[in-house]
């Protein structure tokens, strides 16, 4: 339920902001950098138990990213004549780049406690963590190639179809956030953790709506993409 706090007040926060960070986009992408590096410091040197429950626990959970990550995924298919579309598909990118920002605290974070394990050697790993980090890595890898390409100066490098074929990783990307989800989350949902199995329920809830979202817009494409060139037989023949 916490992280459908965050995608409802990241939305608002998102379409309140639209022009500001449409427009002053490395201002928007400080602040997130500072808030990530002021979490990575209280990784390592602490903070008061208020910090961690009300401001910290979302950089350390990835929610604020994952619900960056949802919106820019859910924007892109919903309606034509959506209003939450036309307000935030122009900022697909910027929310793209900000979900990669936050994500990485996240990661940098969770690397300094699972490194020595790996290092230790496959004795320190049981199947589960091993599955879950080379998920994460995979994961790590996606998100580096899609944040790269985000920016500007590096797509204008690209020609428009490759461009198109790396953005279409961001599939992979959404799906393995899930899987990764799953792994995490599935053991303490068995044990019983009755707040662990709601953020299961919401979660899958999510990626399902998500698909069958996606699958109704790649249909009515397709059906549009049909249409038109009867549509053009037509107007020739009369």
């Amino acid at each position: 339920m916490s992280f459908l706090i965050t995608l409802v007040c990241t939305g608002l926060v998102a379409g309140l902001l639209n022009k500001p960070i449409k427009r002053f986009p490395v201002l928007f992408y400080a602040l997130a950098l500072a808030l990530t590096a002021f979490y990575l410091y209280a990784v390592l040197y602490g903070a008061s138990v208020f910090l961690w429950r009300y401001v910290l626990l979302p950089f350390q959970r990835c929610t604020i990213a994952l619900a960056l990550f949802t919106l820019v995924m859910f924007v892109g298919v919903l309606s034509d004549t959506s209003r939450l579309r036309a307000l935030l598909y122009p900022l697909r990118r910027e929310l793209s780049i900000l979900g990669s920002i936050f994500a990485s605290g996240h990661i940098i974070a969770y690397m300094t406690v699972f490194l020595p394990k790996v290092a230790g050697g496959p004795g320190q790993l049981n199947p589960n963590l091993a599955f879950s980090l080379g998920v994460s890595c995979l994961l790590v890898i996606l998100l580096v190639v899609l944040t790269v390409t985000s920016f500007v100066a590096i797509r204008k490098r690209m020609s428009p179809q490759s461009w198109k074929r790396v953005q279409l990783l961001a599939y992979p990307f959404f799906l393995l956030i899930y899987v990764h989800l799953i792994v995490v989350l599935l053991p303490s949902a068995l044990s019983g953790a009755e707040t662990i199995t709601l953020n299961l329920v919401v979660y899958t809830l999510l990626f399902v709506s998500y698909t069958v979202l996606r699958l109704k817009k790649a249909l009515s494409h397709r059906a549009q993409a049909i249409a038109q060139p009867a549509e053009s037989l037509t107007r020739i023949e009369h």
